[in-house]
């Protein structure tokens, strides 16, 4: 089973049904013609680029976390408080294994796309939330800029000025299979 890592914000968007969407660059970067409206994954799997993540795959949610001597054998941080690990430390997310995880989301659509492609709609799909927007419209913010910050801060290496191409994952969170 795959593993899937998102900040612990997201992760409690992902939770309390705030999120359903994310973008996931493309590496390496396709070439695309000029005239690339309609692109599916056929076309680009055609060319060598497959998705990371399948329509119908669950996926497991990565975050930091510990075992533990006493209680419950796992513990994570999300939800605060001192690390009770054997070594007193936190794991990182990267080394979760599916065994550890207690959220799970099944890909329900997986479509390439240029990152600005955005909408203001797609923005709250990515846990841009209603009170982030509230306030960046009445901040003359809009919601896609705070999308484009909020993607800067995570995609350093494809900010959004490059305009990367980028596979748009739309997710619902599951029940761990048995």
């Amino acid at each position: 089973m795959k593993g899937i890592l998102f900040k612990p914000e997201m992760i409690q968007q992902i939770v309390n049904g705030s999120k359903s969407v994310t973008r996931r660059v493309i590496k390496p970067q396709p070439i695309v013609a000029e005239n690339y409206k309609g692109i599916t994954i056929e076309d680009l799997e055609f060319d060598g680029f497959k998705p990371h993540y399948h329509v119908g795959e669950v996926v497991y949610v990565k975050e930091a976390w510990c075992e533990s001597y006493y209680g419950e054998p796992i513990c994570y941080k999300l939800d605060g408080g001192e690390s009770p690990g054997p070594k007193g430390f936190w794991r990182s997310p990267l080394f979760m294994p599916a065994r550890a995880a207690r959220y799970f989301i099944r890909i329900t659509d997986a479509k390439p796309q240029r990152l600005q492609e955005v909408t203001t709609n797609s923005c709250k799909l990515e846990g841009i939330s209603d009170s982030a927007m509230g306030n960046a419209i009445q901040e003359g913010y809009p919601a896609i800029k705070a999308f484009a910050d909020l993607w800067d801060s995570i995609n350093p290496r494809y900010p959004w000025e490059s305009n990367p191409w980028v596979f748009v994952y739309s997710f619902k969170l599951v029940e761990k299979e048995v």
